[in-house]
C-alpha cells in the first residue's frame, strides 16, 4: 500500500529537524565552556581621571627670584630654591604653593640658602589666607625690619604691640622674619635669626585668627620689644612643635621666647626653649584672655629681667596646663620656674622643676590664682625670702602627690603660703627641705591648711621642722 505524505506531515518534519539542530548547538556550547577562556568585554570603560604632577619652577635656573618664581606659580606648585643669598622680601600672596631649599632636611644646605630681607620690612608674608598647604621650608631667614601697621582713625588697638600692653605710638612694626596674618601656613625646618623689629615678633608674628603650624625651626638671636621668638595674638591658635627657640631678647617688656595674648591658644610642644630673656616671660608669657597647652618641653635658663616668671607667666585671665616640661635654671624675682597672677589657673603635672631662683617662690609662685600642682618633681630650687619650691599668695592651691626635696629659702624650704592662701596639701613627699622657719612649710597667721587627719604626706629630714605656723 502506498501513503501519501501530507502537508502537515512535512511541515511537522521540518520543525523536528530545526528544533534537533538547534538542541545539538546548545550541546556543543555548553561541553565547550569548560575549555573555553573568559572572555574581556571589549566596551571601553571610562578613562580614570589622572592628578597631573604638581609644577615645579626652580630658582636660579627658571627664575632669578624667589619672589618671581611665586608670582608664576599655579596652585600646588613646589618652587626648589638653590644655595645662595636671595636679598629680597617674599610675599605668597595667597598660593598654596610649596617653597623649600634644595635639601631642607640637610643643616649645611639650610645655613647657606638664605633669604636676606635687607633690613627693609618682614623677610616672608602669609597674608592672603594660605593654607598648611602653603609651606616654608628649609631656609635661614635673616635681616628682617618687620611690617608697619598703622592705628586708624576709630581703632582701639591694633594686634601689633611691643609686649604685653598696647604702646602709644600710631604706627608699629612687628613680624621682622614672618608675619602670618588671618592665614595658616606651615613653617618648617627654617633658621630664623637676627631679626630686629621695635615692636613685637623678631621672629615670627602670628595674627587675626591664624592657625600655623610651626615646626621643626630653630629660632634664635631674634630681638624685639616683646614676644621677641614668636608673638600670637588676636584669636590665633598655632601648633608651635618640635623647635629651637633659643637667646632671643625682649628689650622693653615681655615673652623672650614666646608671646601669647588677646585670646589665642596655642599648642606648644616638645620644643627646647633656653637662653631667652625678657622683662617678664624669660621663656613664654600667656597673657589677656589667652590659653595655652605647654607640654615636653625643655624650659631652661630663661629669665625675667624685671620681674616675674623666668621659665613660663601666666596672667590676666589666662589659663595654662603645664605637664612633663623639664624646667630648670630659669630666674626672675617672682617665679624662678612658674608665675601666676590676675585670677589666672593652671594645672601643673608632671614636670621636674629643678635649680631654678627667684626672690619669691624659686621653683613656683601662685599670686591671686588657683592652681592644681600635682605628680611633679620640684627640687633644687632656691628663693631669698619665701618659698623654696613654692610660694603663694591670696591663692587657692591643691598640691597632690609631689615630691618636693632640697628646696631651700628663709621662710619654708619646701612651701610657704601667705595672703589668705588656702591650701589643700596631700600625700606629698618633702625630704632635705631647708629653711630658717618651717624647712618642710611655712603658713601665715591668715593663711588655711588643709591636710588629711593622719596627714597622709612624708617628711624626711628637713630642717629645722616640718611645719611652721605664724
Amino acid at each position: 500500500m502506498t501513503f501519501k505524505t501530507s502537508s502537515f506531515q512535512k511541515t511537522l518534519s521540518r520543525e523536528k529537524t530545526l528544533t534537533l539542530l538547534v538542541l545539538f548547538v546548545i550541546f556543543l556550547s555548553v561541553s565547550s565552556c569548560g575549555q573555553m577562556e573568559t572572555m574581556t568585554p571589549t566596551a571601553t570603560l571610562p578613562k580614570s581621571t589622572q592628578v597631573p604632577p604638581p609644577q615645579t619652577l626652580y630658582v636660579p635656573g627658571d627664575f632669578p627670584s624667589i619672589q618671581d618664581a611665586i608670582n608664576a606659580a599655579k596652585k600646588s606648585a613646589v618652587i626648589i630654591v638653590a644655595p645662595g643669598t636671595y636679598r629680597e622680601n617674599i610675599d605668597f600672596s595667597g598660593k598654596d604653593i610649596i617653597v623649600q631649599s634644595s635639601a631642607p632636611d640637610k643643616p649645611d644646605v639650610v645655613s647657606t640658602t638664605i633669604i636676606d630681607g635687607k633690613g627693609r620690612g618682614s623677610v616672608v608674608t602669609f597674608q592672603g589666607g594660605e593654607t598648611e598647604r602653603a609651606v616654608l621650608k628649609g631656609f635661614t631667614i635673616t635681616n628682617g625690619s618687620g611690617t608697619s601697621y598703622v592705628l586708624k582713625e576709630g581703632e582701639q588697638n591694633l594686634p601689633c604691640r611691643g609686649g604685653v600692653f598696647s604702646s602709644p605710638e600710631m604706627e608699629r612694626i612687628c613680624g621682622g622674619g614672618i608675619v602670618i596674618y588671618g592665614s595658616s601656613p606651615t613653617i618648617e625646618g627654617n633658621l630664623i635669626t637676627a631679626n630686629i623689629v621695635s615692636h613685637g615678633g623678631g621672629g615670627l608674628f602670628v595674627a587675626e585668627s591664624s592657625f600655623p603650624i610651626i615646626r621643626g625651626n630653630t629660632i634664635k638671636e631674634n630681638i624685639s620689644a616683646g614676644g621677641s621668638g614668636i608673638f600670637v595674638t588676636n584669636e590665633s591658635s598655632p601648633l608651635i612643635e618640635n623647635n629651637n627657640i633659643l637667646d632671643n631678647r625682649a628689650i622693653k617688656e615681655s615673652g623672650g621666647g614666646i608671646l601669647v595674648v588677646a585670646g589665642s591658644s596655642p599648642i606648644i610642644r616638645e620644643n627646647v626653649i633656653t637662653g631667652n630673656s625678657g622683662t617678664m616671660g624669660g621663656g613664654i608669657i600667656v597673657f589677656n584672655y589667652a590659653s595655652a597647652k605647654i607640654g615636653g618641653n625643655t624650659i631652661a635658663g630663661n629669665r625675667a629681667t624685671g620681674g616675674a616668671g623666668g621659665g613660663v607667666f601666666v596672667g590676666a585671665y589666662s589659663d595654662a596646663t603645664l605637664s612633663a616640661n623639664q624646667m630648670h635654671e630659669n630666674k626672675a624675682t617672682f617665679g624662678g620656674a612658674i608665675f601666676l597672677e590676675i585670677d589666672s589657673s593652671s594645672l601643673i603635672t608632671e614636670n621636674t622643676i629643678s635649680n631654678n631662683s627667684a626672690a619669691y617662690g624659686g621653683g613656683i609662685d601662685i599670686s591671686g590664682s588657683s592652681a592644681q600642682i600635682k605628680k611633679n618633681i620640684i627640687t633644687g630650687n632656691k628663693a631669698d625670702f619665701y618659698g623654696g619650691g613654692i610660694y603663694t599668695e591670696g591663692s587657692v592651691v591643691i598640691i597632690t602627690e609631689n615630691t618636693i626635696s632640697t628646696n631651700t629659702a628663709s621662710s619654708g624650704g619646701g612651701l610657704s603660703g601667705r595672703g589668705e592662701s588656702q591650701l589643700t596639701v596631700l600625700a606629698n613627699r618633702f625630704h632635705d627641705n631647708s629653711a630658717d622657719q618651717g624647712g618642710a612649710m611655712w603658713l601665715s597667721s591668715d593663711s588655711f591648711l588643709r591636710m588629711n587627719k593622719s596627714d597622709d604626706n612624708e617628711y624626711i629630714d628637713n630642717i629645722p621642722d616640718d611645719i611652721y605656723r605664724q
